[in-house]
């Protein structure tokens, strides 16, 4: 019976890979997902996957998947095309990291009894593209009317991520304490960070908690006439 199962084990990636596929797309408000499933099992994925944005189809990743899960080295690209990380899934190991990297980063590390906060000279890595990212966070956001009103031209944000093993928390620093643009913000930030993995920071061999500060995104608006116009823009480069 443990022969016969073991055999079982090993045939069966052979008979997944013979099986046939389909093509499915799969639209969301901002992004166009492309990717192949089996065709007697249109939830398993197995085969090649793309991630567009929706408007001007730009590549923002791309890979492969088998039984489901994500496998291989997967490409994901900037705002210009460029490639700015490849990170193998079988390996988890980042192969290329072209992304602009902070200096430094403030880790949270146990020295003795007590737990300290030191600098480190590397940054936890989202497996994202950093044009998904800010295109969700600038697009998403909203420019409360009442504070144009009130003589209010410019709003900003950041994101800050606490990056651990156990996995990754957000919140935002907003630049105006009202409320309606506090939780457009979160909103913004919840849609764009929904499902992005991290690879957290790693100290004498272990992986430790790490604050990621991201850039600014900055609202500008005037009311020329109703509706207000509204235009976002990003602070610096993102990091």
């Amino acid at each position: 019976m443990n022969n016969r199962l073991l055999l079982l084990c090993l045939l069966l990636p052979l008979f997944t890979e013979a099986q046939t596929l389909k093509t499915v797309k799969k639209r969301s408000k901002y992004l166009l997902e492309q990717f192949e499933v089996l065709t007697d099992n249109d939830t398993m994925r197995a085969g090649n996957y793309k991630k567009m944005l929706i408007g001007n189809k730009q590549l923002l990743e791309e890979g492969r998947y088998e039984t489901g899960r994500r496998v291989g080295p997967w490409t994901f690209y900037n705002q210009k095309g460029e490639t700015e990380l490849v990170y193998d899934y079988t390996t988890r190991q980042v192969v290329t990291l072209n992304r602009p990297q902070k200096l430094a980063s403030l880790a949270q590390v146990q020295q003795g009894d007590t737990i300290a906060s030191v600098y480190l000279d590397a940054a936890p890595v989202y497996l994202a593209s950093t044009a998904q990212l800010y295109t969700i966070m600038g697009r998403e956001v909203r420019f409360p009317v009442q504070l144009l009103r009130s003589g209010i031209t410019e709003l900003s944000y950041k994101v800050v991520a606490t990056v651990s093993p156990m996995g990754t928390s957000y919140r935002v620093i907003a630049s105006n304490p009202a409320d309606e643009f506090k939780k457009s913000a979160r909103d913004a930030m919840n849609m764009a960070f929904k499902g992005v993995e991290w690879v957290p920071v790693v100290y004498q061999d272990k992986p430790v908690p790490t604050v990621f500060l991201f850039e600014s995104i900055v609202l500008t608006g005037f009311a020329i006439e109703r509706p207000p116009v509204i235009t976002t823009q990003m602070v610096g480069r993102p990091r």
